[in-house]
């Protein structure tokens, strides 16, 4: 991410750098993050092609987060002691 934002301090147009942010923000699990740079992306209407899979990457992370809460909720019950 740092380095995603030292090049957009240089050009914040720079699609390749908020492509590679908004992917790096998902794997970090920062969801309104990444949903910010997604969007300024879209309003950049240039980087079609890497729209979809940024999506589709928040859109598997954030199933596979709610999985992964489910589980944990059943292994150590629902207790917020």
């Amino acid at each position: 991410v740092r380095a995603c934002d030292d090049a957009l301090e240089l050009d914040p147009e720079c699609q390749k750098a908020l492509a590679r942010k908004a992917k790096a923000l998902i794997g970090r699990h920062e969801y309104d993050a990444a949903d910010q740079v997604t969007e300024h992306l879209r309003d950049l209407n240039m980087l079609s092609e890497e729209l979809p899979e940024i999506e589709k990457l928040m859109r598997v992370t954030k199933v596979q987060d709610k999985k992964s809460e489910a589980s944990f909720r059943n292994m150590f019950g629902n207790s917020t002691q």
